[in-house]
């Protein structure tokens, strides 16, 4: 198995982290009304395609670029 640099993990945990603090923040606003059942998925739809994105173009740099 390949190991991590610890660039890669802080990267890794800091988006895990964001990711569940705006999940959290969605849910909260569904939970107290201020977001639709639509909005919600539309709002865990962003994170998830932002999450991606941000993780697909640390795989892309640490392949084809030099940290």
């Amino acid at each position: 198995m390949v190991e991590l640099p610890s660039v890669g993990k802080r990267k890794l945990a800091v988006t895990i982290i964001v990711t569940l603090v705006l999940m959290g923040l969605a849910h909260w606003g569904l939970m107290v009304d201020k977001l639709s059942g639509e909005e919600w998925v539309a709002s865990a739809r962003a994170v998830t395609l932002l999450a991606a994105g941000y993780l697909g173009l640390n795989v892309a740099k640490g392949i084809w670029g030099k940290e």
